[in-house]
C-alpha cells in the first residue's frame, strides 16, 4: 500500500468512518489522508532496531496506530476469462479506540464490483485470532489453518448486485522483508518509517460468483503486510504503489509517496528463490500520464536501468476506484517493453 501498497493505503483515512461517538456514523473531511500523521505521538515509533518476527507479527499490533493486510489477485476462469481481486483489512487507533475496515474488489477487464465492512471488536462483529490466524468482519473472513497460510479467503456482496469469491490459497515459498529488513523508510529527510513484509508468490484456487453463476478460478496472488504509527509527512500528498509479475519467478514492487517538495521512490526485487534485492531511488525512474480532465494517471513509465527494466504500465480497467471514506484507485495493470506481463496498481491522494 506503498506501501500501500501503501498499501499504499491509504485508507486509514478511514478513521473518517468512525470517530463519531455514536459508532459507526460516518464523517467527512477536506483531505481524508491528513490523518495518517494525526495524533501520532500517542502511539509507539518504528525503530530500525525492531526486529520482524513471523509468524507474530502476523498479528495486530496495538501500540502502533495503523496496519493493514492486503492482498490482490490475479485470476483466471475455466473459460479463460481474467479477473482481478483485490482484499484488504485495516486497523486504525483513535484515541485508545480501535477500529476495523474491510475493502474488497472483483473486476474484469469492463466491470468493476466493490463493497466495504466496518467494526470494532467490541460491535462483535470482528474476530482476529492467533492460531490458526482468523481475520474476519461481519461475513468476511481470512481463515488459516495454522500461521497465515495455507487459508480460505471470503468476501463479496449479496443483493441485485451480488458478487462473490472464496479463494483458497497456499505457497511454500517464503515471506520477503521490504526496506532495511523490515524498517521501511517513507520520507527523504524525516523520520517517517513503518515496517513491512510481503508474499508475492501465492498460489490461488477457488470459485467466484460472477455474472449470475458460480466459476472456478485459478492464479496467483500478493500479499502485504505493513503498520506503524505516522505513515506520511505534511509535505506528502499520497502515492503510487505497484506490484508487477515480471516472470515466473520473479516479481518487482515499486512505490513513489509524492510531495509538495521531494518525491520519496523506493522498491525491491523479488525471486521465488527467497532473494531480494532493495532499490534506491537513483536506480528507479517513474513518470506518468495523465489525461486532462481525468483524476487518475492511466499509464506510467517505469525504468531501472541497473535490471535491465523499461517498461511501460497501462491501468486495464479505469473503473476500479473505490470510495469508503475515502477515494482511491485499486486495480490491475499490464505492462509492455523490456517484460511483459500484468500486475496491480494503487494510487491515492489525488484530486478531483
Amino acid at each position: 500500500m506503498n506501501s500501500r501498497t501503501m498499501i499504499s493505503q491509504l485508507l486509514f483515512a478511514l478513521v473518517l468512518l468512525q470517530t463519531a461517538a455514536c459508532g459507526r456514523r460516518e464523517l467527512q473531511a477536506n483531505d481524508p489522508l491528513q490523518y495518517l500523521n494525526r495524533h501520532s505521538e500517542a502511539y509507539q515509533g518504528v525503530t530500525r532496531d525492531h526486529k520482524v518476527h513471523l509468524p507474530r507479527d502476523h498479528w495486530p499490533h496495538p501500540l502502533f496506530q495503523h496496519e493493514w493486510w492486503y492482498l490482490n489477485a490475479l485470476l483466471t476462469t475455466n473459460d479463460g476469462q481474467q479477473l482481478s481481486a483485490q482484499w484488504t483489512l485495516f486497523r486504525t487507533a483513535h484515541k485508545k479506540r480501535h477500529w476495523y475496515f474491510a475493502h474488497a474488489a472483483l473486476a474484469n477487464k469492463q466491470e468493476h464490483r466493490a463493497s466495504f465492512r466496518q467494526g470494532r471488536r467490541e460491535f462483535n462483529n470482528v474476530t482476529i485470532s492467533h492460531y490458526p490466524f482468523k481475520a474476519a468482519i461481519d461475513d468476511w473472513s481470512w481463515q488459516s489453518s495454522g500461521e497465515l497460510l495455507p487459508a480460505t479467503l471470503t468476501f463479496g456482496n449479496q443483493g441485485e448486485e451480488a458478487w462473490q469469491a472464496i479463494l483458497n490459497l497456499s505457497s511454500a515459498n517464503p515471506f520477503f522483508l521490504q526496506g532495511e529488513q523490515g524498517y521501511n523508510p517513507r520520507h527523504n529527510q524525516e523520520d517517517i518509517a513503518s515496517y513491512y513484509y510481503s508474499h508475492p508468490f501465492i498460489q490461488v484456487t477457488g470459485k467466484i460468483w460472477w455474472q449470475g453463476r458460480w466459476q472456478q478460478v485459478n492464479g496467483d496472488a500478493w500479499f502485504d503486510r505493513e503498520w506503524g504509527s505516522k505513515m506520511l509527512s505534511d509535505d506528502q500528498l499520497g502515492w503510487d504503489w505497484f506490484s508487477l509479475r515480471l516472470t515466473h519467478d520473479s516479481r518487482l514492487m515499486v512505490y513513489r509517496l509524492r510531495s509538495h517538495t521531494k518525491d520519496f521512490i523506493s522498491g525491491s526485487l523479488m525471486s521465488r528463490n527467497g532473494e531480494i534485492k532493495t532499490l534506491d531511488a537513483a536506480e528507479i525512474r517513474l513518470s506518468s500520464e495523465k489525461p486532462r480532465q481525468q483524476a487518475y494517471p492511466d499509464a506510467f513509465t517505469l525504468s531501472i536501468p541497473t535490471q535491465g527494466i523499461d517498461i511501460r504500465i497501462e491501468a486495464i480497467n479505469k473503473q476500479q476506484i473505490l470510495s469508503f471514506g475515502i477515494e482511491y484507485f485499486e486495480g490491475m495493470v499490464s505492462f509492455h517493453g523490456s517484460h511483459q506481463g500484468q500486475g496491480f496498481l494503487e494510487m491515492t491522494g489525488y484530486r478531483q
